[in-house]
């Protein structure tokens, strides 16, 4: 049998990301206040953590794609949040900062707890409570100043993670149920429970 995944007991997780090109998966913890990315290898083994000078208000999600980690700090009921862009992320090193996209929601303070990003580098923040939805970033945001997020659809109520996957489809997780959707409508493709009562 493998051996489980050990993190530092110090460790608070947050969400796991797979970087497919490198066969590991990223890791983002919460427990510094920091932005910090743990490598974990497919056998559960540690590779090591990088870390930022950034201070996160709320992370939430660490998605990864095609060299980009992303992670956002977008907890919490409020009007702007902020997403971090790490490229090439690497075991056991140190950034100054990361860089970082503040965005604006057009209709005033919304909590979220899952960030989507697509083959384009654009970046979704999906919502729960009253009224979800989806946010879509412009495609290339400011670093200077917030960039406006436009409300493109609308999402079922508690979504904890999403994913974009490879062939572009859209999942979706609340704390029992998996949805599917298509990215260019928004529409649901397919649904399912997921059987399970613990949340995360």
């Amino acid at each position: 049998a493998e051996e489980p995944l050990r993190l530092a007991a110090s460790s608070q997780p947050l969400g796991m990301a797979t970087d497919h090109a490198r066969g590991r998966y990223w890791v983002l913890d919460k427990s510094s206040g920091r932005l910090t990315l743990t490598a974990i290898k497919p056998d559960g083994t540690v590779e090591g953590t990088m870390n930022s000078r950034d201070n996160l208000t709320n992370a939430q999600a660490p998605p990864f794609d095609s060299g980009e980690a992303y992670v956002g700090d977008i907890g919490g009921k409020r009007a702007q949040v902020t997403v971090y862009q790490v490229t090439e992320p690497w075991p056991g090193t140190e950034i100054l900062k990361a860089i970082a996209y503040p965005l604006t929601y057009p209709d005033g303070s919304h909590d979220a707890a899952a960030i989507l990003v697509d083959g384009f580098h654009r970046i979704s923040v999906v919502t729960k409570g009253p009224n979800s939805g989806i946010y879509q970033a412009v495609p290339t945001p400011s670093r200077d100043t917030p960039s406006p997020l436009t409300r493109v659809a609308n999402a079922p109520d508690g979504v904890t993670d999403a994913v974009v996957l490879q062939d572009g489809r859209l999942v979706l997780r609340t704390a029992t149920t998996i949805y599917a959707l298509d990215a260019t409508s928004y529409a649901t493709l397919g649904q399912a429970d997921i059987g399970v009562t613990e949340r995360g």
